[in-house]
């Protein structure tokens, strides 16, 4: 069944006008939220580039010291002494890194079997070419 409304008169309804006035007001509001949220986009851009330009100078400053390791003798040792006590910071991370994962005493016994293996490899190496020469 379909209904048909019909003006009674050409005077404007105060229920309608109420509800003009309320959307009119929303629509306000909303273009308000809308300047606000690209405002606030914006000066997040901003933002993310500082920060990012920030934490890239911050990582060119945080620059790793390069240190020959093992120390072979004390002017080395002397030398890499200084340079610790001149900035020790520099040199966390690196000490970190060798020495959390078990401690003094088990890194070193690691460095100790890496260095036997190296000879033992270096000597095959050596008797594998010795033979070879003495057989031509």
């Amino acid at each position: 069944m379909e209904r048909k409304f019909e003006m009674v008169s050409n005077e404007p309804n105060p229920c309608c006008m109420a509800l003009q006035a309320r959307i009119d007001a929303l629509e306000n509001g909303m273009e308000k939220v809308c300047k606000k949220l690209d405002e606030m986009q914006k000066t997040n851009a901003n933002m993310n580039a500082k920060v990012l330009g920030f934490m890239n100078q911050l990582s060119k400053n945080m620059v790793e010291p390069k240190v020959e390791l093992p120390i072979m003798d004390e002017l080395n040792l002397q030398s890499l002494d200084n340079k610790i006590g001149e900035s020790p910071n520099n040199y966390l991370q690196l000490f970190k890194r060798m020495l959390i994962p078990g401690g003094i005493s088990k890194n070193l016994k690691k460095k100790k079997a890496f260095q036997r293996t190296k000879r033992k490899e270096y000597k095959a190496t050596y008797r594998s070419k010795k033979r070879k020469l003495e057989e031509d």
